[in-house]
């Protein structure tokens, strides 16, 4: 009861669908059950999620080296900004207001299972506390852009915090691949047991879907 849309990495496209003339092929599925890490059929791509993921070891997938990590330039509790040479990625979240949204729950038992229409990330049965309110994909230079679809249903989302000790502990990360390709950007949000990671994938500057799966 997670998840809206799909991602299937195939080896070509196919004719007539949005996904003409690229690998990737993003289509909607109401029933959401091929978005996990599992269905990835790219193996590079799948090799190079290996490595930050915490699906891909699960799923018997031997991690690719070679990615690039961005540094985190600037950070606090509710956004941070990453860099790696010209490239750049800027993730803002807010509070959640639900004066905003429309809230549906199941039957009469105060479960909440949608929000605006989608099943969601982040928390089970509940109002969450938190959203994205803003994403910024600069890709050589260029602005990419990551469409609302792909994370209008993604909550509880974490960032960047220091611990006591002044040490930094993010629960996000964006990579590049060592030929400079496929840029991802990471993040494990919610906890436990609504523990969950989402990475969003672009190519050659593009976008090209994302894989959800629970973290733990």
């Amino acid at each position: 009861m997670k998840v809206i849309l799909i991602l299937l990495l195939i080896c070509g496209a196919m004719p007539g669908t949005s996904g003409q003339g690229h690998n990737t092929l993003v289509v909607a599925d109401s029933r959401g059950e091929y978005e996990s890490f599992f269905y990835l059929a790219d193996s590079v791509i799948a090799g190079e999620m290996a490595s930050f993921t915490v699906a891909g070891p699960i799923y018997g997938r031997k991690p690719l080296g070679g990615l690039q990590a961005f540094d985190a330039e600037s950070f606090d509790r509710h956004q941070a900004s990453f860099r790696l040479g010209n490239h750049k990625v800027v993730i803002k979240t807010t509070d959640f207001n639900p004066d905003m949204h429309y809230l549906e729950y199941y039957r009469r038992s105060g479960y909440l299972h949608k929000i605006d229409g989608s099943y969601f990330w982040g928390i089970d049965g509940k109002i969450p506390r938190r959203q994205i309110s803003h994403v910024q994909i600069i890709i050589d230079g260029q602005p990419a852009k990551l469409p609302l679809r792909a994370y209008h249903d993604i909550y509880e989302p974490n960032v960047c915090s220091r611990t006591l000790f002044g040490k930094l502990r993010c629960q996000m990360s964006v990579f590049l691949s060592e030929d400079g390709q496929r840029l991802y950007v990471y993040m494990q949000n919610g906890r436990i047991p609504s523990l969950y990671e989402v990475t969003w994938i672009f190519g050659n500057g593009r976008y090209l879907g994302r894989v959800v799966d629970f973290a733990y």
